[in-house]
């Protein structure tokens, strides 16, 4: 098992535990990397290249770099892997694209109105949440019919989908808060406040908590994901804290510091730091 993190000047770095296991060859290489996810089914991660307006993708257990995938004409920006399509936003041209992961043939496309941005796949209602500039909104994957406006906090940021409690938590960055929709009804359950800028998001399954980055005052939140309630706050380093990623099998939490250029290893059960990484304009982070 490992983590990959995107490199913003150039590619991915794939992290092992006390080592840097590899960089990625110099035909992945992109500068703008962006968003890193990691298909389990066909052994693949997928990086969205923002300044070139694709998806990549590379085999895991060789580094081969495999293929791109053209998206947009400006701003693909997000991308998770559902067990069978890759979903994809593009924040220039306002789609969601749907890319089968065996194939990387695009398969169906949605507007999905302006502001496109951060993506989370819903397996028991079959939504893909994206927030869309001031507001939440979904595509039902089994219609293809893109969902209203939720509204939420101020500035609404990454999404996490959380099947436990069947709930959509989003970052509001705007409001220094983190919003809990009902995934099945669509209407706010409740509204928790965290650290100052809030900006990514993600759920650990093992604690039930959510985890909150806070890219202002470079901090971590993490909540009881039943009620909301806070559990701690934590220091990660100084410079825009990123992005962050929760690893069950050895129960830590990764955290990006894009200014610093470091990526940093708490303990999911009490905080602690375990380890930090020099990596440089570290983006966003995932497990695989």
């Amino acid at each position: 098992n490992a983590i990959y993190c995107t490199n913003f000047s150039g590619g991915t770095v794939r992290l092992g535990t006390g080592t840097i296991i590899n960089q990625e060859s110099s035909a992945i290489t992109t500068t703008g990397s962006h968003r890193v996810s990691y298909d389990s089914i066909n052994n693949i991660v997928w990086l969205t290249a923002i300044a070139q307006n694709l998806v990549k993708r590379f085999d895991v257990a060789t580094n081969a770099f495999l293929s791109n995938v053209t998206t947009s004409v400006t701003g693909t920006y997000d991308a998770e892997f559902d067990g069978t399509y890759l979903w994809a936003s593009d924040s220039g041209d306002y789609k969601i694209h749907k890319i089968h992961g065996a194939t990387a043939a695009v398969s169906a496309t949605y507007s999905a109105t302006f502001g496109a941005k951060n993506v989370a796949y819903d397996s028991r209602n079959n939504k893909l949440w994206f927030n869309a500039n001031a507001a939440l909104k979904y595509v039902d994957i089994g219609s293809g019919i893109v969902s209203s406006d939720i509204t939420v906090g101020t500035t609404p940021g990454d999404v996490a989908y959380d099947v436990t409690q069947n709930a959509v938590w989003v970052a509001n960055n705007g409001s220094n808060n983190v919003s809990k929709v009902n995934a099945a009804t669509n209407g706010v359950i409740g509204t928790y406040n965290v650290g100052a800028g809030p900006n990514r998001i993600a759920y650990d399954i093992t604690q039930n908590a959510i985890w909150v980055v806070n890219d202002t005052d470079n901090t971590v939140t993490k909540l009881n994901a039943s009620n909301g309630a806070l559990i701690g706050t934590y220091s990660v380093g100084t410079g825009n804290v990123h992005s962050i990623a929760y690893d069950a099998d050895a129960n830590t939490v990764w955290v990006t510091n894009y200014a610093a250029s470091t990526a940093t290893i708490l303990n999911a059960s009490s905080g602690a730091l375990i380890q930090t990484y020099v990596i440089t304009t570290p983006d966003d982070i995932t497990y695989d």
